[in-house]
């Protein structure tokens, strides 16, 4: 399951540039592009990946930037702003 926080969800629904980003985010998070991280955090989410632990990914600038996280167990998804953490 992929879910959005309020504030993704709200620009996406207002900015079609955005929800243009996001999906493309999305597209590179299954392919295991982790975006905008350290090699130190890249190599973390593909062992994290394989082991079945949590997964954060980065991507964008300043107002676009948004995280994707998945959870340890595969059961969500979650875009979201850095803030919104």
């Amino acid at each position: 399951m992929t879910v959005f926080t309020r504030g993704v969800n709200e620009k996406i629904d207002t900015d079609t540039a955005f929800a243009k980003h996001v999906l493309d985010s999305l597209g590179r998070f299954l392919s295991r592009d982790w975006g905008d991280v350290c090699d130190e955090d890249r190599d973390a989410n593909d062992w994290s990946i394989d082991n079945g632990a949590r997964v954060l990914a980065a991507y964008g600038e300043d107002d676009d930037k948004v995280w994707i996280i998945r959870e340890h167990d595969g059961s969500a998804t979650t875009v979201l702003f850095p803030s919104e953490y």
